[in-house]
């Protein structure tokens, strides 16, 4: 076995020894019974313009902080509600930050997980789906403004006529996991798949100088959007950190990043 795999495989058995330990020291703890979580997303609304056209113009994107409440039913289903507040740009790849133009939206949540593993599991996959309501959704932005943009190596200006509107309803499947840093403390990721009514994103582009000068570029946007999330949930009634715990979590920290200086220490001993 080389070098790379045995570092490869120490660093494995020593992650899977840290979860088994900690599963098994919280393995007959009282069970939770509600949890609060908040995560930063970044979503992404694919580029959906005509075909054929001479310029493509890139994905839109945008980003959203979340506060959510998880309500356990039993070990394996919970209840979960919260309130998110996102941004959303429009031709985000032309523009710094988001985008030439910028929408806000503040959603309320609700919706359903299942965790289909035993609690004792340091790592706790689920499934599930949200439903996400916008009630002041229903007043858009459209105009028309003119833009400098850095498009292929070079300053461009053009005229943009947009017209954006944040979505009412959606509806979000999504998957994820949870991995427990501490006994009530995780950190959570997921993906989701918005399927949104009422919401739109368009743009039309005309180039007012350079190669370009006089093109017009239809913009828009596919219905679904995709979002990857990550935060940080806290289970209550909490429980402490037992002593084996964070000495078994600390070795297992410190053993990986030992073996991490080590793998990418490149000296090589002095030979004759």
């Amino acid at each position: 076995m080389t070098t790379c795999r045995k570092r490869c495989s120490l660093t494995v058995l020593a992650c899977a020894f840290a979860a088994l330990a900690t599963a098994q020291s919280t393995e007959n703890k009282k069970p939770r019974q509600w949890s609060l979580q908040a995560t930063w997303s970044k979503t992404t609304l694919e580029d959906d313009s005509p075909a054929g056209q001479s310029i493509s113009v890139g994905d839109d994107e945008g980003e959203a902080y979340t506060l959510m409440g998880d309500y356990y039913l039993n070990k394996h289903i919970a209840l979960t509600a919260g309130l998110a507040y996102g941004r959303e740009g429009l031709l985000t790849n032309l523009g710094s930050g988001l985008g030439l133009k910028k929408s806000h939206r503040l959603d309320f949540i609700g919706g359903a997980k299942l965790y289909p593993l035993p609690n004792k599991w340091l790592v706790q996959p689920f499934i599930g789906g949200n439903v996400m309501v916008n009630p002041f959704s229903f007043w858009g932005q459209s105009g028309s403004k003119t833009y400098s943009v850095f498009h292929q190596n070079h300053w461009r200006k053009l005229n943009v006529d947009y017209a954006l509107r944040n979505p009412t309803l959606q509806f979000a499947p999504r998957v994820g996991f949870d991995l427990y840093l501490f006994t009530s403390v995780a950190l959570t990721m997921d993906w989701d798949l918005r399927w949104a009514l009422g919401g739109y994103h368009r743009a039309d582009l005309r180039f007012i100088d350079g190669p370009y000068m006089g093109q017009l570029l239809h913009y828009d946007t596919s219905t679904p959007r995709t979002a990857f999330s990550v935060g940080l949930k806290v289970d209550f009634p909490a429980k402490p950190v037992s002593e084996q715990t964070t000495n078994t979590l600390w070795g297992a920290i410190l053993t990986v990043l030992g073996l991490w200086f080590t793998a990418t220490d490149t000296s090589t001993p002095y030979s004759r």
